[in-house]
């Protein structure tokens, strides 16, 4: 008798196991939009924890059939009480990120962007967020790969590796499972140097109520860049307008003010032209696009301005 309870005690273990483990990879396809894979997943009640090693989540449709992003282990300390109201509720989430490959195919599409696409339909679609509540979330995360397949007719597709090696990153009050999808690929890919992704910028989701303000504070980078010259307001501001109408569309000035807008490779460029003293101008260049910084594309503005003055 004592050897069938412990085999029933197994068995109800590992069915108990399989079926969480068989719902949280489903509620993971319904947040992200795309296929994944676990190597394990445990449940402890007594302990209130999970452990999920080897998660693979799988590209979206559109992109090679490959892994886009690769989780060694996750594990998570959660509240049993409030998991039986209904609720998730985690004290402690760790995320180690082994990997992230970000795609652009020859449509000039991003994987991530796919991604993101699929978090902003989901909650469009009406579907409530999941009930979840993280106090703190701890990230780890070794590199992102990059591959660009959108190259000429028999050109091999370029790939860049990020060795990010970051540990113990650390967020607070997040609040559903779609701010934490975005969350986690957001900060690996800010120390990148890939252009033209969109998925990464938090701050494109904080109209959809993903991002804590906090967060997007944290995540947003440098999107200008500054300097003086010795010259007439009027000159400098000649300077900037004639850069804009070559480089830029959409161009607006305003001397009064200083201010000229305009649009270059698609982003939102500012140039602010400021009387310090009667013998100084400070010029001030800022480049958005889909509300992520641009610093490069502000420095080249700036550095066409300065080449217009000497």
């Amino acid at each position: 008798m004592v050897v069938i309870a412990i085999a029933a005690l197994f068995l109800l273990s590992f069915l108990k196991n399989q079926i969480v483990k068989a719902v949280v990879g489903a509620t993971i396809t319904e947040v992200t939009g795309v296929k994944n894979s676990m190597g394990s997943f445990s449940i402890s009640f007594l302990k209130q924890s999970v452990r999920i090693r080897d998660l693979r989540l799988y590209n979206p449709e559109g992109f090679p059939k490959d892994v886009l992003a690769h989780l060694p282990e996750i594990s998570v300390d959660y509240n049993l009480p409030a998991l039986l109201r209904g609720k998730l509720y985690f004290s402690l989430l760790v995320i180690d990120l082994k990997e992230l490959v970000v795609v652009r195919n020859n449509f000039n599409k991003f994987n991530v962007d796919a991604l993101r696409v699929a978090v902003a339909k989901h909650l469009e679609s009406g579907d409530k967020q999941l009930p979840l509540q993280i106090d703190l979330m701890t990230l780890n995360a070794a590199r992102v790969v990059y591959k660009d397949f959108a190259k000429p007719q028999g050109t091999e597709p370029t790939t860049q590796v990020f060795n990010i090696n970051f540990l113990d990153k650390t967020f607070k009050n997040i609040t559903s499972a779609q701010q934490l999808a975005v969350l986690v690929i957001a900060e690996a890919m800010k120390p990148t140097a890939i252009q033209g992704v969109q998925m990464y910028s938090a701050a494109a989701f904080s109209n959809l109520g993903l991002i804590p303000k906090g967060i997007v504070n944290n995540l947003l980078g440098k999107d200008d860049a500054t300097e003086d010259f010795a010259q007439s307001f009027a000159k400098v501001y000649q300077a900037a307008f004639a850069v804009a109408q070559k480089l830029g569309q959409e161009v607006a000035g305003n001397k009064n003010i200083g201010l000229i807008k305009c649009k270059i490779d698609g982003a939102e460029v500012k140039v602010n032209v400021n009387q310090v003293t009667n013998n100084r101008v400070k010029v001030v260049v800022s480049a958005r696009k889909m509300l992520l910084p641009q610093s490069g594309v502000a420095s080249g503005v700036l550095y066409q301005i300065s080449e217009r003055l000497k």
